[in-house]
């Protein structure tokens, strides 16, 4: 029998942590629906502003099909764009929640204020979905009345954060949460109220004072409605900024921070934990991705290390490795981007009706491209590979033991030490002879995140968290090098029992593998010990033959 959440009652703060009715504490684990009720342009390969946010990706599909055929070509991408394949595929890989991002003008119609019921259709589709298969859902405003950010990802009309302009919108936008809050007061599988996603970036900063006011109002109008749900906070300039916030406006409330395209380490984030720890509310990492597994495998770890709980994005994207889930271009698709791309070379009506029902084909879960790697880096989950400057978060005696030596001092390159503050060295890892990371990177973030490794001395030792789906041995690989020490060796041990001692071949990297003793499901921990002076490059996991794990 399935064990609902639906069982375990409302989640709520207690000091800064989110539990539920019993006392468990939770840490959320969850990807992001992007695409679906809010269409961004880079996730349909368009990247000119004519068609970078939902209304002018609306119009132009109205110019390549006409009127009637659009509003049948959107309703047929809600319909399938987002499935109970997906939700099922979601939950079967072991996260436990889903966010919701949601454009306002999908539930309410622009110019009268009035609510549009298939809009709401559709959350209660998503909601019964996650009912079904035990996820809890998180309501995301990603584009508010008027644009919270004034940015294509608000689908803002003309880049301007008229919310905080505009009365019409304010009272728009109140009107919508008092709807949502009415319809899911009672219901405990919504795990939080997101008000806003990432509102002001700094050039509009001016308006700082404003999102305070709009966060409080929202805030207050909701808690006459329902006092159950947790209400989310993100900071300004794209979730990074909470100055604005000097209170945490009552009781259930969570700050939530989004990470992108930095370094995976505590200095990153510390900012957010000391707000946090000001308020005295939980933090929550709402957003982070759009990069290689390497690094995924490295910042999740980061947030769970800190007990931080977080959602990826995002799930489903047109030609992508960097999400689970790839839609599959359709044989012409790129006719319709240099189309955006050039307002030159129009395909024709039949022509264009005929890529967008292929694109339409494409995008449902049984037909797109899945990448499981993306997932297993995620979840640190057998197989995956962790570069080894990643090793664990938790501090000096539990993730690592350094000898005390400035780690700055010993680094070639200051401006890309991931670790500072801990002795473990970073260095520069030439040569390399594997391939670069994967994912959508510059060949400079490339080079930054191909180029490291760590350099042990004796008596110095990292550790590194992994998941074992079954029962069963763990492969592992470990690329390392001697540092001019030829007796030197590496002593590895899983959850504290001795497995192997392995001494590197003299001269370049050498691969160095080993297979654990039989380890049951869930997470485990590998640890390598310098015995002498040696480098470690990365560190691969990957399954074993299952065997009967001892008694």
């Amino acid at each position: 029998m399935t064990f609902m959440k639906t069982n375990d009652g409302f989640l709520k703060t207690v000091g800064k942590t989110i539990q539920n009715d019993k006392g468990e504490r939770i840490v959320l684990r969850g990807v992001g629906l992007g695409n679906w009720l809010l269409p961004e342009g880079y996730m349909w390969k368009f990247y000119n502003p004519r068609a970078d946010r939902p209304r002018r990706i609306e119009t132009l599909i109205t110019d390549l099909i006409g009127s009637d055929a659009a509003r049948d070509f959107w309703t047929v991408f809600r319909d399938r764009y987002i499935t109970e394949a997906d939700v099922k595929r979601v939950a079967d890989e072991g996260f436990d929640s889903i966010r919701l991002p949601i454009n306002w003008r999908v539930i309410m119609h622009e110019n009268t204020g009035e609510f549009i019921e298939q809009g709401f259709v559709y959350i209660q589709r998503l909601v019964d979905w996650c009912k079904a298969h035990d996820l809890y859902v998180i309501l995301d405003l990603h584009g508010a009345p008027g644009g919270q950010t004034g940015a294509n990802i608000d689908d803002s009309e003309s880049d301007s954060p008229d919310l905080y302009k505009i009365p019409k919108f304010r009272e728009y936008n109140l009107a919508i949460w008092r709807e949502l809050a009415r319809r899911y007061v009672n219901e405990p599988i919504i795990a939080a109220y997101d008000l806003l996603n990432e509102p002001l970036p700094s050039h509009f900063s001016e308006f700082n004072p404003s999102l305070a006011d709009v966060y409080r109002e929202v805030t207050e109008a909701i808690r006459e409605i329902d006092t159950n749900h947790i209400i989310m906070l993100e900071g300004a300039h794209w979730a990074t900024d909470f100055s604005m916030i000097h209170q945490p406006l009552g009781d259930n409330i969570v700050i939530q921070f989004h990470k992108y395209w930095n370094n995976p380490d505590t200095e990153s984030i510390q900012r957010y934990i000391d707000k946090a720890d000001e308020l005295g509310v939980p933090l929550y990492m709402g957003e982070s991705g759009e990069n290689s597994n390497d690094w995924y495998a490295a910042a999740f770890q980061l947030f769970e290390d800190h007990g931080i709980g977080w959602n990826f994005w995002c799930w489903k994207k047109l030609g992508a490795t960097s999400s689970p889930c790839s839609v599959k271009p359709p044989a012409s698709w790129e006719k319709i981007t240099k189309y955006v791309e050039t307002g030159e070379n129009k395909p024709g009506r039949e022509e264009a009706q005929a890529i967008l029902n292929e694109y339409l084909d494409n995008i449902h879960f049984d037909n797109c491209e899945y990448f499981k790697p993306v997932v297993d880096a995620l979840l640190r989950r057998v197989p995956f590979k962790i570069n080894a400057e990643h090793y664990g978060y938790r501090g000096s005696g539990i993730s690592f033991q350094a000898s005390g030596v400035d780690a700055q001092s010993h680094t070639p390159a200051p401006e890309i030490d991931l670790r500072k503050g801990e002795a473990i060295v970073i260095q520069h890892a030439f040569p390399r002879s594997d391939a670069p990371v994967d994912g959508e990177l510059t060949e400079e973030e490339k080079r930054r995140a191909d180029d490291l490794c760590i350099l042990l001395r004796d008596g110095e030792w990292v550790s590194y968290e992994f998941n074992v789906p079954g029962d069963s041995h763990v492969g592992v690989t470990i690329r390392t090098q001697l540092d001019g020490d030829p007796n030197a060796k590496l002593d590895v041990s899983v959850d504290g029992r001795a497995t192997a001692t392995v001494a590197p071949k003299a001269g370049d990297w050498d691969l160095q593998e080993i297979t654990t003793h039989p380890l049951q499901a869930g997470r485990h921990t590998l640890r390598v010990r310098a015995n002498g002076a040696g480098r470690v490059d990365w560190v691969r996991f990957a399954p074993a033959p299952k065997v009967a794990v001892e008694a």
